[in-house]
């Protein structure tokens, strides 16, 4: 048991095991219990994000300039 890792030493020597069989089952069933804890802990491995297409800066159909504002009358006079 000196050669295991602390984290599976430390779970066995609790079971007080007889002989190296069960020595070695016991460190092959924490082991597994380990890795089942590990997927759940890490997080999923971090994926390039998706390169998505720069805004380009279009001029404005109309310009600025060209739009005339009206007035609430000029509007309601179109309107009718």
């Amino acid at each position: 048991m000196g050669g295991l890792k602390a984290e599976i030493s430390d779970g066995i020597q609790m079971f007080k095991p007889n002989s190296l069989k069960e020595t070695i089952n016991l460190t092959r069933m924490r082991n597994e219990q380990l890795a089942r804890q590990w997927q759940f802990i890490r997080p999923p491995p971090m994926r390039a994000p998706l390169a998505l297409p720069q805004p380009t800066c279009v001029a404005p159909a109309t310009p600025v300039a060209l739009v005339k504002h009206l007035s609430w009358e000029e509007m309601q006079r179109k309107r009718a």
